[in-house]
């Protein structure tokens, strides 16, 4: 968590808010295939290849309460030096970037309703 904190410390800016219905799903999609198999389907960081890493996998149902969208998608665009997290620049556009940031900012929802609302596989 240091490092994400870390990371975003310097990214500011409005908080763009692209929490429309469709922007949702296709931003849980992208988390299923790009996100999921480290943070878990939840969020919560205990995905199947959460365990190997050093340092953890951190809880984005956690850190939610600590990263603006601006934080977060710095994260996501850049990664985490010295941790598994990598850039996703490459892979993902600036608009997928975010629908990803509106799926994580619902992610304790989703937790807490025992990922009923994650998409299926």
């Amino acid at each position: 968590m240091v490092a994400l904190r870390l990371a975003a410390s310097s990214v500011g800016g409005a908080e763009p808010g692209r929490s429309y219905p469709a922007n949702l799903a296709e931003g849980g999609e992208i988390y299923e295939r790009q996100c999921a198999f480290c943070h878990g389907r939840d969020g919560t960081g205990q995905g199947p290849g959460g365990a190997q890493f050093y340092p953890p996998v951190p809880s984005l149902v956690e850190a939610n309460r600590e990263l603006s969208e601006a934080q977060m998608h710095a994260v996501i665009r850049q990664g985490v030096r010295y941790t598994a997290m990598p850039s996703f620049s490459k892979a993902l556009s600036e608009e997928q970037t975010w629908k990803v940031v509106a799926w994580v900012r619902r992610l304790p929802r989703v937790a807490a309703t025992d990922n009923a609302n994650v998409p299926a596989r």
